[in-house]
């Protein structure tokens, strides 16, 4: 016996790796996040990939990264002020506001 490789699908599954890899790049570029900012969006982004595990959703669901990334600018420090952000409704304010605070304290 002999293991054979097809160069066609190896080619196929490089291709689409590498074009994963670059729309990550491409969707990290676009948020334009400071260096100094990028811990606390690591943490934000492990926070939403937590409570997204835990519903079994995928993170979108939990909050898009244009929520998060207000979440990052504005820094909200009460459940009120939670509540103005773009992408926080009722709803996930009573889900997710106290984790949330926690994370930005």
């Amino acid at each position: 016996e002999q293991r054979v490789h097809l160069r066609r699908q190896a080619d196929r599954a490089a291709r689409r790796a590498q074009t994963r890899a670059q729309r990550g790049e491409r969707a990290r570029a676009g948020l334009d996040i400071a260096p100094h900012e990028a811990p606390l969006w690591a943490a934000l982004r492990e926070l939403r990939a937590g409570l997204a595990r835990e519903q079994g959703v995928p993170a979108y669901v939990i909050f898009h990264d244009a929520t998060l990334l207000a979440l990052l600018r504005e820094r909200p420090r009460t459940l009120a002020a939670l509540a103005t952000i773009d992408g926080i409704g009722q709803r996930k304010l009573e889900r997710y506001g106290a984790a949330v605070l926690a994370l930005l304290r």
